[in-house]
C-alpha cells in the first residue's frame, strides 16, 4: 500500500462515517488526496494539509494535499479530517455549515474523536517516513537608508544607485542625503 491509496482508504472510510454522523445525503463526494506542499503558514502555525476546492480542479475533484512532515496515521487523519468535512458539506469557504458539522463531529479538539480513532486505528500504518524540509532564509533588505537631516526626510536607495549616481538631494531643502547606519 502506497501513500495515496492509504489517503485514499482514510478519505473512503471518513467520508461515509461523516456523512453518516452529521446525517449528510447529498452527492457523492468526489476528492483526491496525495502527499505534496500546502501554501507556508509560519513556524508558529504550520499548515499540515490544504484543500483546494473543486472550482480550481480541472477535473472538478476536490484536492487534499497533505505535508511530507508528517508521518504518524494520527497527525495525518487529526490534518486531513477537517479538511474532508469541508468536502462532505461543501462549504469550502468555512462558514456555518462546516463549523457546525466541526462541533457535531468533535473534531474541534487536539484529539480525535472515538468514531475518528476506530477508523484510523483499523488502518495500517501511513507508509510513509517524514522529510524535514530545509529552511528557507528570509529575504534581507537590499536597499540602504539615506536621510536629509535638516528635513528629518528618509528615502531608501540601491547599493548600485549610491554608487553609480551619487546620493540622491532632498526634494525639500535641495541639500545631499547622507547614508544612514
Amino acid at each position: 500500500m502506497n501513500r495515496e491509496t492509504w489517503l485514499k482508504e482514510l478519505a473512503n472510510n471518513a467520508i461515509s462515517a461523516i456523512a453518516q454522523r452529521i446525517q449528510y445525503t447529498e452527492e457523492e463526494t468526489a476528492v483526491k488526496l496525495s502527499c505534496g506542499f500546502p501554501a507556508k503558514q509560519g513556524k508558529r502555525n504550520p499548515v499540515h494539509a490544504s484543500l483546494v476546492p473543486p472550482t480550481n480542479s480541472e477535473e472538478f475533484y476536490a484536492e487534499i494535499f497533505v505535508t511530507p512532515e508528517l508521518s504518524a496515521k494520527r497527525e495525518v487523519s487529526r490534518a486531513v479530517l477537517p479538511l474532508l468535512v469541508a468536502v462532505v458539506t461543501g462549504d469550502y469557504r468555512k462558514h456555518d455549515a462546516y463549523r457546525n458539522a466541526i462541533r457535531a463531529l468533535g473534531l474541534n479538539g487536539s484529539e480525535l474523536p472515538t468514531w475518528a480513532r476506530e477508523i484510523v486505528d483499523n488502518l495500517p500504518a501511513y507508509p510513509h517516513a517524514s522529510l524535514t524540509l530545509p529552511e528557507v532564509k528570509k529575504q534581507t533588505t537590499r536597499l540602504l537608508k539615506v536621510e536629509c537631516v535638516p528635513c528629518n526626510y528618509i528615502a531608501r536607495v540601491s547599493r548600485a544607485t549610491l554608487d553609480r549616481l551619487g546620493t540622491p538631494v532632498c526634494p525639500a531643502c535641495r541639500q545631499s542625503f547622507t547614508e544612514a547606519n
